[in-house]
């Protein structure tokens, strides 16, 4: 034990000597370590943590336990401590988490602490990766198949700064701020990998994929098998008739009514039913789209009853306030048109031919003459004549107001 001694030499007659000091101290130094630490790389799960040592101090030979921490439960907090490795100057393959180090003598030999025993704790944090946040999205162009733009919404904790390298060949991006980036691909692929790069050489990937399946369908109804016509009110079946595959369809039965969307979580609906109150042509759209956004589609053109819906309004005002103010009557199922209006004496006040349709509203008569002086009665005549889809002549005449 250390401290200062005193010997007394004593002969046998009592005689002693002159006291002799001695002072004991410890002469072991404390352990001290040189370390060399090889942090976590990039990605998920890394296992390329390493610590090396070289030991001092102490008293050779050493005991030396690696553990890796087991943090506590909510029941049982305190954390506990897993064997990883013994009497070893070197670690590795090691991932996130705390480690302790401990080092002690083999061999008792003084109660220095400091000697005895040195501890420390480790502890490696996995480098955040490259996070996707938004898209990617595609424009119209790349889904076809054409030279198109890419964006997407790019977070990393170290870094702004990326290159991104689409089917293996570095692409043009253009930062748009909100850490939104917008790439450009000029030989876009089916099938291609987009690899994310930051400046430390970090990244990830995303698959690109831009084709979709080629979308078909049939449809039929009770009076269309027996008759060939379908008519107004009666359930009309729709069936997609397509093999390829998709990660959401959409029906568009073009008589305005609402989209009806097909994904994976209505999916197990297999009979697709729609009824059409009113007779008429009706463009029907069915959509694939792929998990981009990319899509392709198929129309059919669905007539029913006479195949042609044409209604008159009873009136209108033009006052110029944006409701109301124009004269047309609105249809379906034609592909070009004559009106006439007449004053009430037959005489012709106003005519306009259409060949091609559709065209956009604001094509019928405004309640003016030719010279742009206003129509002063409160009734006029009209005579509507047209072709349909069939090429069949259609016409009607009749009589309306003008509310001022």
């Amino acid at each position: 034990m250390r401290g200062t001694y005193e010997l007394v030499i004593k002969d046998a007659k009592g005689c002693e000597t002159e006291p002799i000091t001695f002072n004991f101290s410890n002469n072991i130094t404390p352990i001290t370590i040189a370390e060399t630490v090889t942090s976590l790389g990039c990605g998920e799960d890394n296992s390329d943590g390493a610590i090396s040592i070289n030991i001092s101090g102490g008293r050779s030979p050493y005991k030396i336990v690696w553990e890796k921490q087991i943090p506590g439960t909510q029941e049982n907090p305190t954390p506990t401590y897993e064997l990883i490795g013994s009497n070893l100057l070197s670690i590795n393959n090691l991932t996130a988490g705390r480690y302790r180090l401990s080092i002690s003598p083999s061999i008792l030999t003084c109660n220095n602490p400091q000697a005895l025993a040195f501890t420390k704790f480790y502890e490696f944090k996995p480098i955040e990766t490259i996070q996707v946040l938004e898209g990617p999205f595609l424009n119209r162009s790349l889904c076809l198949g054409e030279p198109g733009k890419l964006q997407l919404k790019v977070f990393d904790r170290n870094s702004s700064t990326f290159s991104f390298y689409y089917d293996g060949e570095l692409v043009s991006s253009e930062s748009l701020g909100n850490e939104t980036f917008e790439l450009t691909i000029e030989a876009p692929k089916e099938e291609a990998i987009l690899n994310i790069i930051n400046e430390f050489g970090c990244g990830t990937s995303i698959p690109i994929i831009t084709g979709v399946g080629n979308p078909d369908f049939s449809y039929t109804s009770n009076s269309l098998e027996q008759t060939g016509l379908i008519s107004a009110n009666e359930k009309v079946t729709f069936s997609n008739v397509s093999l390829d595959p998709y990660v959401k369809m959409e029906w568009d039965f073009g008589d305005g009514t609402e989209i009806l969307e097909i994904n994976a979580e209505n999916e197990a609906t297999t009979e697709i039913s729609h009824r059409y109150t009113t007779p008429g042509s009706f463009n029907v759209t069915l959509r694939f789209y792929n998990n981009l956004g990319c899509y392709k589609e198929t129309l059919k053109e669905v007539r029913i009853g006479k195949g042609f819906l044409v209604i008159f309004p009873s009136a209108f005002t033009p006052n110029r306030d944006g409701i109301n103010d124009i004269f047309e009557p609105k249809y379906t199922g034609i592909k070009s048109l004559y009106l006439e209006i007449f004053d009430m004496w037959g005489n012709v006040i106003h005519n306009v031919k259409l060949d091609t349709l559709p065209v956009s509203m604001g094509w019928g008569w405004n309640g003016t003459y030719s010279s742009g002086k206003q129509y002063s009665h409160k009734s006029f005549r009209y005579r509507f004549s047209a072709i349909t889809h069939d090429d069949q002549e259609i016409n009607y005449t009749g009589e309306a107001t003008i509310l001022r």
